[in-house]
């Protein structure tokens, strides 16, 4: 067969679009079981090189009679904010790896933005479960040309970390400017703003955050997100709420 003899538009798109690079769930058969299996949990990252990054998280439980072991998507994104973990798994590009194991080895690259992954359970018939808890990872790849970073613009990990009721946060501020600091859920949905466009001058500061939200209701426990921007620069860190 000459494809040249061919004007097929679709063929040359797919060709150009190069969607074959990417990994892929196969569809569920419909006349098979369709139950989703449980989330996965306990989603973690280490960092094992300059450049590489282990995520690993809890295996889940095999059912009664399950004939084969549970598989495990997981899902990779570059985001100024915390995705919307459904509009990630609509874009085949997001899919980084579908694997049996529960740790994966990944190179996420140097970045201005956190990569956040997450990971989906699949049962024998590629019914895919609820995405677990995101995580954040800051990239910190070793790069050829030189980087510029931030003088003085640094948000410092919260504590206590966990914590119950409450935590500090603290950051420091190179210049005067419109400073946010904003709370996310793992969902990536705001939660609260501890500081809302406040104009405040160069030096270090300490907030506190009650876990509750904008209308000081206790939140649940749980991962979440706190953001700081300026306008220009923006660092993202995680905490974990325990109750």
């Amino acid at each position: 067969l000459n494809l040249t003899r061919y004007r097929s538009r679709g063929f040359a798109d797919s060709l150009r679009t190069d969607l074959y690079r990417y990994p892929a769930i196969p569809p569920s058969m419909a006349w098979k079981d369709l139950t989703p299996p449980p989330a996965p949990d306990a989603l973690t990252f280490t960092w094992t090189a300059d450049d590489e990054v282990t995520l690993d998280w809890a295996p889940l439980p095999a059912k009664t009679g399950q004939a084969a072991p549970w598989r495990y998507a997981v899902y990779r994104v570059r985001s100024s904010t915390p995705p919307d973990v459904a509009t990630v798994q609509q874009d085949a590009r997001n899919l980084l790896a579908v694997t049996g194991g529960t740790s994966l080895t990944d190179r996420p690259g140097l970045a201005d933005e956190p990569y956040y992954y997450f990971v989906t359970a699949l049962s024998g018939n590629s019914v895919e479960s609820e995405p677990s808890p995101l995580v954040s990872v800051e990239g910190r790849a070793v790069s050829t040309e030189p980087v510029t970073l931030p003088v003085a613009f640094v948000l410092e990990p919260n504590y206590p970390n966990p914590f119950n009721p409450s935590t500090e946060i603290r950051f420091t501020l190179a210049r005067s400017a419109s400073v946010t600091l904003t709370v996310y859920d793992a969902l990536g949905r705001e939660v609260a703003r501890l500081v809302d466009g406040q104009h405040l001058a160069a030096g270090p500061y300490a907030v506190r955050w009650d876990g509750t939200d904008a209308h000081g209701r206790p939140v649940s426990s749980g991962t979440y997100f706190y953001q700081l921007t300026d306008g220009t620069h923006r660092q993202t860190r995680s905490m974990v709420l325990v109750k």
